[in-house]
């Protein structure tokens, strides 16, 4: 059984628990938090084996130590734990910035291993912690120069364990990407309400008439504030490189509504219709081996829910599903992402049986 130290029991440190407690062999779980409701809340559910507030001493036995503080308070956590963790402990965190943890991390005697889970929600909180966060999401994993070969092999098979898929990669480098793809788009999405908000009369109509994609492309802007103030400050500089890109494009599609130049408006729409495009669900390959089957389904309700429930029946595993809104998209309109080879084949046969056109 792995003893696991988690500091901070918010949404992740709480996801990481209920997730290393729902396994066959469950962790043995010490937890510290300055919440004592979150922390009984922890015991009660079972989630904990032991809990305190300031003793960092109960983390002298653990495998492995996860840090879920925000980042400005990483290196104080570490240097904590350095004096009383083994040798051989792994410690490791869960923030979304990574240049200037593992800066900090150099200075310290720790096997340290930097982490960030690409999952997250709007929601915070222990009370919103849930044991399937982690699935079928990216996890980035920065080694530090003390983090040996046998370490960064035990973490990614306990990042698997989560459910979650293992990506190596350095730091800056990292920062760089998330900037691009989760760091700046909150900012975007924020400015956007903000926008919005300052063209309220105050009537309600447009809470009211906001339409899906709107609430869609600015969900994110419901997080937590100051999470999002601190991740800004921390990778400001790839945060500003983004947001100086980002205003370039909006400064491109004002010159065009200016000069009601319909051809660079329309060259605009299609460069960023090509390059989305390529979001599909098969976006994992480069990471993970995948197996998808492309199948056509009429629009009609308890279309999607027949297929699940056919595949679920034969022991089937879907990992992921989505729909392709466009039916002229040559590769079906459903797309099913399986666990291995021999289900994606048993699945074709199994649909074609049913009369699904399905396509390789």
């Amino acid at each position: 059984m792995k003893s696991i130290g988690i500091i901070g029991l918010g949404l992740i440190g709480g996801s990481l628990a209920r997730a290393l407690k729902r396994k066959p062999e469950a962790a043995y779980i010490t937890v510290m938090s300055r919440n004592e409701e979150a922390l009984a809340a922890a015991v009660a559910d079972g989630m904990a084996d032991i809990v305190t507030t300031n003793d960092w001493t109960r983390f002298a036995d653990c495998d492995i130590v996860f840090i879920c503080v925000p980042v400005p308070q990483i290196a104080a956590c570490a240097k904590n734990l350095s004096s009383v963790v083994r040798k051989d402990c792994i410690v490791t965190d869960v923030g979304s910035v990574k240049g200037c943890v593992m800066r900090d991390m150099e200075a310290l005697d720790l096997c340290f291993i930097g982490g960030h889970p690409m999952a997250g929600s709007e929601k915070s909180g222990y009370d919103a912690a849930v044991d399937y966060l982690f699935e079928n999401a990216h996890y980035i994993l920065t080694p530090s120069s003390k983090a040996t070969a046998c370490a960064v092999s035990r973490m990614r098979g306990l990042v698997e364990d989560l459910g979650a898929i293992p990506v190596v990669l350095d730091a800056a480098y990292h920062d760089q990407i998330v900037s691009a793809v989760s760091h700046g788009p909150h900012v975007v999405a924020a400015a956007l309400v903000n926008a919005v908000a300052a063209q309220d009369d105050g009537r309600g109509n447009i809470q009211a008439l906001a339409a899906g994609g709107f609430k869609d492309i600015t969900r994110i802007a419901s997080s937590d504030s100051g999470l999002w103030q601190s991740i800004c400050i921390e990778n400001r500089e790839e945060v500003l490189c983004f947001i100086r890109a980002f205003h370039s494009q909006t400064e491109a599609f004002i010159r065009a509504l200016e000069s009601g130049n319909g051809e660079a408006l329309l060259e605009l729409f299609a460069s960023a219709k090509t390059f989305r495009d390529g979001f599909t669900l098969t976006g994992r390959s480069m990471y993970t081996e995948t197996f998808v089957v492309h199948m056509d389904v009429l629009d009609r309700p308890g279309s999607i829910a027949t297929v699940a429930t056919l595949l679920s029946a034969n022991n089937i595993n879907i990992k992921n599903i989505g729909i392709v809104h466009n039916r002229e998209y040559h590769d079906g309109v459903l797309q099913i992402h399986l666990d291995c080879e021999d289900n994606r084949l048993r699945a074709v046969a199994l649909l074609r049986d049913m009369n699904f056109t399905v396509y390789e």
